[in-house]
């Protein structure tokens, strides 16, 4: 017969022991996963309130940090500076959950453009798992400067990054750090971070302000295109001047006058032809059109309506016409002066037929002028003339004057003598010859040499040619066996 033993073995102690002891293992790490996360909540709150309050401080103060931060130096906000200017509550930690002085970093790499960053530095050091939790957790402006790549201040998944050199180790405006202590702020992984994005130096300009905000224009200007959905008929009653619409079209409306105008009330839509002007009227005065294809010539062509009918845009208030470019016409008439300021015009005159006129004293194609004024020669035809004609007449000036000019083995001289009559001279010193003084403003010489193979050899034909006017002496000797020739020039002096 047996006995029943009663009570626990040590075999079943042991074992409820080791369940025991891995269900409070499993309970402290729950606990400790716990405590992690809700640090790195904390944290990311935390950061995410001093970045706010930094960015409201920072369009408060818009002016004042902008002529602090440069493009190397940034300008510093910490705990008690936004504490004293109410951006943060008197009681609000200046450490995060980690032990970290939270402080943020301005500069302007640009004019009128800041980029801010919120850091942190001291404290225990986060691991890379728990700060991108923090990162996301803040949201797409989250970030930190992890272990893995510490030379980077990464946003949260990627999203933006700029390297830690940016705003690491620079003395700022206040030579302080996060915690207030004099020195630079250091940026090392493990440390979450928060970029403020600023457009065109502030947050505020991501939107229009309906009046104006001194010292701020742009915030009164779109940098996008503006829509309007509100769509109306031209001519339609409005109540609001001023109001803006468009039509179906897309073409802008505005309230004028109770009627909804298109744009100005006198631009209108250009036409194909002058035929296709609507009527013009009392109405319709001050209308402006485009003709795009006139009836004579080509060229799109101005109009506007005088409240009878449509006339041409051709001259100004004072009635000047201006031409930029070649102006082509059948004729001109003027009752008035016409003035040429050109040194290539021409003008030429054609008898009753059209053609250009070849006789002599006859009124068609002749020009009839009181006077005219040369100069070249400083002197009035009347003046120039007066006491002679022809040519004695137009070389009076240089009565009894000579020049000469001299080139290579020539010379030349052209002279007037008393009476008005001209003389040339030409002398060749190498083959002494020698012309005298020839009556008129021409002279030449001509000699042959022979390119040599006996009788049947090439000649060659060498001239001096001496030519002047009233302005100037010439003379060119041209070889005819392809040497190079000279020649020399003179002008008569002043007259």
């Amino acid at each position: 017969m047996s006995r029943r033993q009663s009570g626990i073995t040590l075999v079943e102690v042991m074992a409820g022991l080791a369940v025991l002891a891995a269900t409070l293992a499993g309970l402290a790490m729950m606990t400790d996963q716990f405590s992690d996360e809700t640090r790195s909540a904390l944290a990311a709150s935390q950061t995410r309130t001093f970045g706010e309050a930094a960015n409201a401080y920072i369009k408060a103060n818009y002016s004042a940090v902008r002529g602090v931060a440069t493009p190397t130096a940034p300008a510093m906000l910490d705990v008690p500076t936004l504490v004293a200017a109410g951006n943060l509550t008197a009681g609000f930690g200046a450490t995060n959950a980690y032990g970290q002085s939270l402080c943020a970093l301005i500069l302007q790499p640009v004019p009128d453009r800041l980029q801010a960053m919120v850091v942190s530095e001291g404290g225990l050091p986060i691991d890379d798992l728990s700060l991108g939790t923090i990162a996301a957790v803040i949201g797409g402006s989250g970030g930190g400067v992890y272990s893995s790549d510490p030379a980077i201040i990464r946003g949260a998944v990627g999203g933006w990054q700029i390297n830690t050199s940016t705003f690491d180790n620079i003395p700022n405006n206040v030579g302080r750090k996060c915690d207030s202590t004099p020195g630079n702020v250091r940026l090392v992984a493990g440390t979450p971070a928060m970029a403020l994005w600023f457009e065109n130096g502030d947050t505020s300009s991501a939107f229009l302000s309906r009046d104006a905000v001194p010292g701020r224009p742009e915030l009164n200007q779109m940098n996008t295109p503006l829509v309007m959905n509100s769509v109306q008929v031209v001519d339609a009653a409005c109540t609001v001047v001023g109001a803006i619409a468009r039509d179906t079209s897309g073409l802008v409306l505005s309230c004028q006058g109770g009627r909804w105008k298109s744009q100005s009330t006198y631009w209108q839509d250009p036409v194909a032809s002058y035929a296709a002007l609507p009527a013009c009227n009392a109405l319709s005065a001050g209308h402006t059109r485009i003709v795009s294809n006139p009836t004579v010539g080509i060229g799109p062509r101005p109009y506007t309506c005088t409240g009878a009918t449509w006339a041409a845009l051709s001259v100004d208030d004072q009635g000047n016409s201006y031409q930029a470019g070649i102006a082509s016409n059948a004729g001109v008439s003027s009752t008035g002066r016409i003035s040429v300021s050109s040194n290539d015009w021409n003008v030429v005159m054609l008898d009753a037929a059209g053609n250009a006129n070849a006789a002599a004293k006859t009124a068609p194609g002749s020009a009839y002028v009181n006077d005219m004024y040369v100069r070249s020669a400083g002197k009035w035809v009347s003046e120039i003339l007066t006491g002679n004609t022809g040519v004695r007449g137009v070389l009076g000036p240089l009565k009894g004057k000579q020049i000469y000019c001299a080139g290579g083995a020539a010379q030349a001289w052209a002279y007037v003598d008393s009476l008005g009559d001209p003389y040339t001279r030409l002398v060749v010193n190498f083959w002494g010859y020698d012309t005298g003084w020839v009556p008129g403003t021409y002279a030449s010489h001509q000699y042959t040499t022979n390119g040599g193979g006996g009788e049947g050899g090439t000649t060659y034909y060498h001239t001096h040619t001496v030519s002047w006017s009233v302005f100037a002496l010439s003379m060119i000797f041209s070889q005819g066996d392809g040497q190079p020739g000279y020649s020399c020039s003179a002008n008569w002096p002043p007259t």
